[in-house]
């Protein structure tokens, strides 16, 4: 880039090593023997152990022309969100090369800001405040029998300065889950409450925003008259005390009758951890095929993913099962493991894809 705005984009294979800044020049169509060089150069370079590694990369500035004129070069770290640069940017400034400048690839966001050790806290802490500003919104509207459709939710997001569907769909569904708490702890008889869930259901917002990883695991809630059935069949509610697990809480909606001091919650989201622990519940961030709780429960209420799960070399990966049996549903697994942590007396409702 040559002291404009238009840039050009140079295959890894056409740069030399040892001369890179000339490299560039050939690959661009320019007289690479010319001693003129541009005032402003900018390079991007794949960053990373499995691309160009920190000493690759100082051994091309060492070798640059830039050394010898007054231009200046900037080098583009492409991908370096996964390896911090801290090391490479102190080596720099101890060899003296301040014709050098670096930057990160902002695709990266909260990578690049962990790089530089900058880490945007004000903005991070605006995000989580809009999550909530929506959260409770909708959890107001809904609880007042309000209807939240898609337009509605939107407006509210808008509003609240919240990004991303999938994150606004998460505050949506942390709302839905605080209102059917908040239906449930009226003390309206079973029917009344059935019938206000129900209502609540048929007026929330289609939530189907999935991000890569939810997917994978298979993050998908328990609509909120289903929660309060199984519940009831597990009784949590009648036995206010007595510990009650849940191996997949996601944002807690199983668990709307239980009292937080007596449940052992495991949820490996962290955005619907947080979400768990703001209903004051104690939460473990673990894969639940391996979690262990801390004690043996009296209850049991699981919703967990459904099927299997494919590995990278395309096969389906096997779990824990009995004995030393494995068992490729990822549901039967987490089942079985969370009937083993049970007492001998207590009660399970299990949610499954199928036996």
């Amino acid at each position: 880039q040559t002291g404009g705005a238009d840039s050009i984009e140079v295959p890894l294979d056409n740069l030399e090593l040892v001369d890179p800044a000339r490299g560039t020049a050939r690959a661009m169509g320019v007289d690479p023997t010319s001693t003129v060089l541009p005032e402003y150069m900018v390079i991007g370079l794949p960053y990373g152990a499995k691309a160009w590694p920190q000493e690759k990369v100082m051994e091309f500035l060492r070798t640059t022309p830039y050394r010898m004129g007054t231009g200046k070069l900037r080098i583009h770290l492409l991908g370096a969100g996964p390896t911090s640069v801290k090391p490479l940017l102190d080596q720099i400034q101890e060899e003296g090369l301040d014709y050098v400048e670096v930057t990160a690839d902002a695709q990266y966001g909260a990578e690049r800001d962990r790089i530089f050790d900058q880490r945007d806290k004000a903005r991070d802490e605006a995000q989580r405040a809009a999550f909530e500003t929506v959260r409770d919104k909708v959890a107001t509207l809904l609880a007042a029998g309000a209807p939240v459709n898609r337009e509605k939710l939107a407006q509210i997001a808008k509003d609240a300065k919240l990004k991303t569907k999938k994150k606004i769909d998460e505050a949506a569904e942390a709302g839905l889950v605080l209102a059917a708490r908040e239906i449930v702890e009226r003390g309206d008889t079973l029917e009344k409450t059935y019938d206000n869930l129900v209502a609540l259901y048929n007026d929330q917002p289609n939530l189907s925003a999935k991000t890569s990883t939810s997917k994978i695991a298979q993050a998908y809630s328990t609509p909120a008259p289903l929660a309060f059935v199984a519940s009831q069949l597990t009784e949590i509610e009648q036995y206010q005390g007595v510990t009650v697990a849940e191996w997949t809480a996601g944002n807690g909606m199983l668990l709307i009758e239980a009292d937080p001091k007596s449940v052992q919650a495991n949820e490996m989201d962290p955005v619907r951890a947080q979400t768990l622990r703001d209903q004051g519940f104690e939460v473990s961030e673990e894969d639940a095929t391996k979690w262990e709780p801390k004690e043996e429960s009296g209850h049991v209420i699981i919703n967990p993913p459904f099927g299997t799960v494919v590995t990278k070399e395309q096969t389906k990966k096997k779990f824990p099962f009995v004995g030393d049996e494995t068992t490729t549903q990822i549901d039967h697994s987490i089942a079985i493991r969370a009937l083993e942590n049970m007492l001998p007396d207590g009660r399970a409702v299990l949610i499954l894809g199928g036996v």
